[in-house]
C-alpha cells in the first residue's frame, strides 16, 4: 500500500474518511481493508500510531469494535493496542457498562 504524504496526514485523512461514508457496512469495509493492507505491507508502526491517535469518544462502538476485530490478529505487533482496547473498555463502561460487546478482543 501507498502512503501519500506524511503519516500523521495519511492518519488523519483516515479518520476523516471514516465520517464521510452513508452506511456502516462502507466504513466498517473502508476500515478493513485500509488496517489489513497496511498490515500486510508491514507498516505496522503506522497502525500503531493510528491506534495510539484514535479518539475513542468520537467514533460509534461499531466503528471501535471493527477496529478491535481487524488488528486482533496482530496484536503482538502492536503495542499499544492494549492501551487503545483499556480506553475503548472505559468510555463503553460509562457510556453502557455491558462488557459483552468487547469480550474476546483484549489482548489476553
Amino acid at each position: 500500500m501507498e502512503i501519500k504524504g506524511t503519516e500523521l496526514e495519511f492518519i488523519n485523512d483516515f479518520y476523516k474518511r471514516i465520517g464521510e461514508f452513508k452506511t456502516i457496512d462502507g466504513t466498517l469495509g473502508y476500515i478493513f481493508d485500509t488496517i489489513e493492507d497496511l498490515l500486510l505491507a508491514k507498516e505496522n508502526k503506522l497502525v500503531d500510531e493510528m491506534l495510539k491517535r484514535m479518539i475513542v469518544e468520537n467514533f460509534t462502538i461499531i466503528v471501535l469494535i471493527g477496529v478491535l476485530t481487524i488488528t486482533f490478529p496482530f496484536r503482538k505487533v502492536l503495542p499499544s493496542r492494549k492501551d487503545f482496547y483499556q480506553r475503548i473498555e472505559d468510555y463503553w463502561m460509562i457510556i453502557d457498562g455491558d462488557m459483552r460487546a468487547l469480550r474476546g478482543l483484549n489482548d489476553d
